[in-house]
C-alpha cells in the first residue's frame, strides 16, 4: 500500500539549502535532489505562511479556500486572527480520512483543531496552546514544545539557541509518532526555519558552521536523513516549502503611496473608540511613543498578537469617513473603502469600480524615483488572480514589487525607502523521492498547488475536480503506475461539506441526549 511523507521547511528557498551545502552544513537534502526530482515550487500571492501552507494543503487559491492571509479584515475594520475554521475547503489529511485513511500532522499551520480527521494532530504554533487530537496519544509528545514565534524578543544568537534546544525534543516526539502510530501520510512542518530566516538571514548565509543558526538547519537535515533510513518500499518523500526568503534593497511604503495620492489619512489615537485598530491595552503617550519607532513596532507588534490584541494599529490608524483606498498587514494589496466588505463605507459601488479602475492603471505606470523602472511588476484586479466564492475576501487590487523591492503597510516617511531589508520571496523549493521517482528531474514551472493533486494522484486516490494544480507526473518513471493509470477527479468539497453537516448534526443529538 503506498504511503506518503511530507516534510515542510517554512520559508526556505534552494539558494540558502545551496549556500549551506557549499558549507558542509547540510548535506541530505541537496543529495536526494540529485538522486529524486526537484524544482522551484511557485508560492501563492500573498507568500506569506497561512495562506501559502492553506494553499498547499488544498490545492486551490485562496479565493476557494478563504485564508488569503493571517487576519481577516471585519465590517467595522477590524481585524480577526484566522482560526482552522475559517477554512472553507477540504485539506489533503481530510480527503484521506474521507477515503478510510490515517494521517499524522504535525504543526500544519491553521490545521487545529481538526473538524473532519482520522489519526494524529500536533496543534500548529498559531494555535495558543499545545494540543494533541485524539489526546489518548499525547504520550507520544513528551519532551515536544511549539517553537516560539516571537523572535523579535530575542537577540539572534539567543534565539537560535532556544531554538536549537527545543527542536531536540520536538524531533524526539516526531521520531516516536513516526515509528509506532499507524498512517499512511505523515506531514510535519518546521517553523524554525521561516522564523530564523527572519532574525538572523545573514548568520544563516555566512555565519560560521558552528553559529547556533546554522545547527538548526543541520538538525532538521539530518531528521531527513534519519526518515530517508527507515523510508518504506512503497513510500514517496516530499520536502516542500511554501515560500522562499530574499534580501531586498529598498521597500514600497503602500499606505505613504496612497496618502500622497490623496486616498488614505492618519487618525490619532483616541483610548475607547471602535475602529480599524480595536483596543490596545497601551496608554495614549506610550502609544505614540512607539508609532514612531519601526525598531518597537516590530517588537511590540508579535507580543500584542500573541496575547490576543491587533497590531496593526501601531500602524496604521483608518477613519472610514475619510479613506478611499489602503493597505492592511501582511495582505500584499490594497482594500477599497466599499460596501462590500465594510459597514461604514465611504464608496458606492459605481464609484468603488471607477477608484480601482484608476487606481490600477495609476500603479501600473508609476515609477521608483530611486531606479527609474516601475514599482510594481504587477498590478491586477482580485478577479483577474483569484477564482472562487471568497475572493471578496481578498483585497480588490493585488500587487507585485519589481525587484529588488519589497513593499509593506507602513504610512509614515517617503513611499520607497532604500534600505536592506529581509523577507519572503514568491520562490520556494521542492524535492521528490522515491522508487517510483525519476532520479535527476528537474521540475519546472511546478507551483505549490500541485502538492496535494500529487499525494492524491500518488495514494491512488481521487483528484479534486476543483483543485488549481496538477500531479507532478513528470517526476514520477514513465513505467511506473503513478505515470501509467489515467488521473481520476472527484468531488471532495461536496462530500466534506455533507460530512460537517452530518457531524454537527449528530454532535446536537448527542448533546439534547446529555440534557433529556
Amino acid at each position: 500500500m503506498p504511503r506518503v511523507v511530507i516534510v515542510g521547511l517554512d520559508g526556505v528557498p534552494w539558494s540558502v539549502i545551496n549556500r549551506l551545502y557549499e558549507d558542509g552544513v547540510v548535506d541530505v537534502l541537496p543529495e536526494i535532489a540529485k538522486e529524486g526530482a526537484y524544482g522551484t515550487l511557485t508560492s501563492i500571492i500573498p507568500p506569506y505562511t497561512v495562506p501559502a501552507w492553506t494553499s498547499m494543503a488544498t490545492g486551490v487559491n485562496p479565493g476557494k479556500h478563504g485564508a488569503y492571509s493571517t487576519h481577516v479584515p471585519q465590517p467595522d475594520y477590524s481585524l480577526r486572527l484566522l482560526t482552522s475554521g475559517d477554512v472553507l475547503y477540504p485539506r489533503v489529511y481530510e480527503c484521506l480520512s474521507m477515503c478510510g485513511m490515517e494521517s499524522v500532522v504535525v504543526n500544519l499551520p491553521l490545521s487545529y483543531p481538526p473538524r473532519l480527521f482520522r489519526g494524529v494532530m500536533v496543534s500548529d504554533w498559531l494555535y495558543p496552546k499545545l494540543k494533541v487530537y485524539p489526546e489518548e496519544e499525547s504520550a507520544f509528545l513528551r519532551g515536544y514544545s511549539q517553537p516560539d514565534p516571537l523572535w523579535a524578543l530575542y537577540s539572534p544568537i539567543g534565539y537560535s539557541r532556544t531554538l536549537l534546544e527545543g527542536l531536540n525534543g520536538r524531533i524526539g516526539a516526531i521520531k516516536r509518532l513516526f515509528q509506532n502510530v499507524n498512517w499512511d501520510m505523515f506531514f510535519v512542518v518546521f517553523s524554525e526555519t521561516d522564523f530564523l530566516l527572519h532574525k538572523d538571514y545573514e548568520n544563516i548565509i555566512n555565519g560560521g558552521n558552528s553559529h547556533p543558526s546554522r545547527n538548526v538547519f543541520h538538525k532538521i537535515d539530518s531528521f531527513v536523513g534519519w526518515i530517508l533510513d527507515r523510508l518504506p518500499q512503497d513510500c514517496l518523500l516530499l520536502v516542500v516549502s511554501d515560500h522562499g526568503f530574499a534580501k531586498y534593497r529598498c521597500v514600497v511604503h503602500v499606505n505613504s503611496l496612497l496618502r500622497n495620492l490623496g486616498l488614505i489619512t492618519l487618525k490619532a489615537f483616541r483610548r475607547g473608540t471602535t475602529d480599524f485598530s480595536g483596543r490596545l491595552p497601551i496608554p495614549r503617550f506610550a502609544y505614540r511613543y512607539i508609532y514612531r519607532s519601526r525598531n518597537l513596532r516590530r517588537l511590540v507588534g508579535p507580543v500584542l498578537d500573541y496575547l490576543g490584541f491587533n497590531s496593526a494599529s501601531l500602524y496604521l490608524r483608518i477613519p472610514a469617513s475619510k479613506s478611499y483606498a489602503f493597505m492592511l498587514p501582511d495582505h500584499f494589496g490594497i482594500y477599497i473603502n466599499s460596501r462590500d466588505i465594510f459597514s461604514n463605507w465611504l464608496l458606492k459601488k459605481r464609484e468603488a469600480v471607477s477608484i480601482k479602475r484608476k487606481l490600477i492603471r495609476l500603479l501600473r505606470r508609476i515609477k521608483n524615483p530611486k531606479n527609474g523602472n516601475h514599482l510594481f511588476s504587477a498590478v491586477y484586479a482580485r478577479e483577474d488572480v483569484f477564482s472562487g466564492p471568497n475572493v471578496h475576501r481578498i483585497p480588490h487590487i493585488i500587487l507585485v514589487p519589481s525587484a529588488p523591492c519589497w513593499m509593506d503597510h507602513e504610512i509614515a516617511g517617503a513611499p520607497v525607502e532604500v534600505r536592506t531589508h529581509i523577507d519572503h520571496s514568491l520562490t520556494g523549493m521542492v524535492v521528490l523521492y522515491g522508487c517510483d521517482v525519476k532520479a535527476g528531474t528537474k521540475l519546472k514551472g511546478a507551483s505549490l498547488l500541485d502538492i496535494t493533486p500529487t499525494i492524491l494522484h500518488y495514494l491512488g486516490l481521487s483528484v479534486d475536480s476543483r483543485a488549481d494544480g496538477r500531479p507532478l507526473l513528470e517526476a514520477f518513471k514513465p513505467s511506473s503506475a503513478v505515470r501509467q493509470r489515467p488521473v481520476r477527479f472527484g468531488d471532495y468539497l461536496s462530500r466534506w461539506r455533507a460530512a460537517l453537516k452530518f457531524k454537527l448534526l449528530r454532535e446536537k443529538i448527542k448533546h439534547r441526549g446529555k440534557h433529556a
